[in-house]
């Protein structure tokens, strides 16, 4: 059987595309069983709270509609899938029976990979997607709209968001319908594009409650769990039981940047770990990303006697970044605070570099100016076993 050296290219980059729509379907699957946990929890905390009910319904719209456009999303990606093993298993025929020739396996080609044309129509796809779980995606948040409306009276607001939702439901569902139309007979869906300015009216009343959800009863989400949570953190790493134990790390006293050689030695930078806020547990289990890098500087600074503090943003403020590192007094004046990289200082010596060429990372705040921090706090433990909390976002996203 003849192997035409663009049908073996050909099937490689099949394959690859059958493993990225795979992925795709199972990533967004798997977001919006993540999100609808999330949302529950929210719920569960505004009911609780004797929150507005128009503020529940937000959030329950606002779901509902992040569901709709998985839901989309994931029959997409299995439109693709189908199309891709399709086409795969063709090829396979072709090299092992002949069956379909040459010529058919190019129609074939032609008629699936240069267009929008999917192996089964619109509703196979829909009912598959359905059955694998959104069905139960979906319920969810229907039942608890379902609730606010018979137990609470609701006014005009409630059923605005409503609508708002059945509308999203029918821009969706329609798209959903034309996944595979031809370009020729795309008009429905250019129609359909026109209520865009409609869709995106609906996500901003969505924001404009949700804004409510993150200031009820704190001011901040940020303010009300994230600073708790870090103060912990801090006042648990200065306290003298760790202190006591970290000190049987030195030996000798040892200075801010020689900290930097001894931590490049216990730790390595990654991602993919366990996520542990005890200095003591992070050099045992020897990786983390810039939280437990900061964290197991700043507490071995203090071990040193070196002033120190750890700097946090990010985390729950939208489209804020999230990163940790930290600050040291040296001079121990309580007014001279250096800027200290830990994480980038211990990789970079773990390349090879001296001290002196991290100077990009010590006392640089610049490196911070692009980010757009919304906020950056500083958690400063002190000898009575309190711990500051002063706003450094000044410093490190000036205007």
């Amino acid at each position: 059987m003849s192997n035409p050296n663009w049908l073996q290219d050909y099937y490689s980059r099949l394959v690859e595309e059958y493993k990225i729509s795979m992925e795709r379907k199972d990533k967004v699957f798997d977001w919006s069983i993540g999100i609808l946990f999330v949302a529950i929890v929210a719920y569960a905390d505004l009911l609780s709270n004797t929150a507005p009910s128009i503020w529940r319904i937000s959030l329950l719209v606002g779901l509902s509609c992040f569901i709709m456009r998985m839901f989309g999303n994931s029959c997409l990606a299995y439109g693709y899938l189908r199309k891709w093993r399709h086409l795969l298993d063709n090829i396979e025929g072709y090299w092992k029976w002949g069956k379909p020739s040459l010529a058919d396996l190019n129609k074939e080609i032609g008629i699936y990979h240069h267009t929008k044309k999917m192996t089964k129509k619109s509703s196979y796809f829909v009912k598959s997607q359905l059955k694998v779980g959104f069905f139960l995606l979906f319920i969810v948040p229907f039942v608890l709209i379902a609730f606010e409306f018979i137990t609470y009276t609701q006014d005009w607001k409630s059923w605005f968001l409503v609508v708002l939702l059945a509308g999203y439901y029918v821009y969706e569902g329609n798209l959903l319908k034309k996944i595979d139309a031809p370009i020729k007979k795309r008009k429905v869906i250019d129609t359909l594009k026109s209520l865009s300015p409609f869709i995106i009216g609906a996500l901003l009343v969505v924001s404009f409650f949700a804004l409510y959800f993150f200031s009820y009863n704190s001011g901040q989400l940020f303010v009300a769990s994230h600073i708790r949570h870090n103060g912990e953190v801090v006042s648990n790493l200065a306290s003298p039981e760790v202190q006591t134990q970290l000190k049987d790390y030195f030996p000798e006293k040892m200075n801010y940047t020689q900290l930097f050689i001894w931590q490049s030695t216990l730790m390595n930078y990654t991602q993919d770990r366990e996520v542990h806020t005890d200095p003591l547990e992070i050099l045992d289990y020897g990786k983390g990303a810039c939280g437990e890098f900061s964290i197991v500087y700043v507490a071995s600074c203090l071990a040193n006697d070196i002033p120190a503090r750890l700097l946090v943003t990010g985390y729950v403020i939208p489209g804020d970044v999230d990163h940790t590192w930290a600050e040291v007094n040296p001079s121990k004046d309580g007014e001279t605070w250096i800027h200290i990289e830990p994480t980038d200082c211990a990789f970079g010596i773990q390349q090879g570099k001296s001290v002196h060429e991290l100077k990009s990372f010590i006392n640089n705040p610049s490196i911070h100016y692009n980010k757009g921090y919304k906020l950056v706090l500083a958690f400063e433990p002190t000898q009575d076993g309190e711990v500051i909390i002063m706003d450094r976002t000044e410093t490190y996203s000036p205007l």
